[in-house]
């Protein structure tokens, strides 16, 4: 989906946040990695969902289309 780089920065972003408001490291990477999680693993899901249809030989251009769509929306949101 060609949305590692955005991924990357909101990361960036996060782990900033995080650091600066625990006092400890391991618990700001742990409070980054509950924020992470869910908004990368959708984009983990997304993409290996094209794939396999793609591996398939069932490429659905619509569903696919609107797959992308649906991921780059919830990565849009707010952080």
């Amino acid at each position: 989906m060609a949305a590692g780089g955005l991924i990357a920065i909101q990361d960036a972003v996060v782990l900033t946040e995080e650091i600066v408001r625990q006092e400890q490291l391991a618990t700001a990477l742990e409070c980054f990695t509950t924020r992470r999680y869910e908004r990368c693993k959708l984009l983990v899901d997304g993409c290996r969902q094209i794939g396999e249809w793609q591996k398939s030989g069932q490429v659905r251009h619509h569903e696919a289309g609107q797959l992308q769509a649906e991921v780059m929306r919830a990565l849009a949101a707010p952080l």
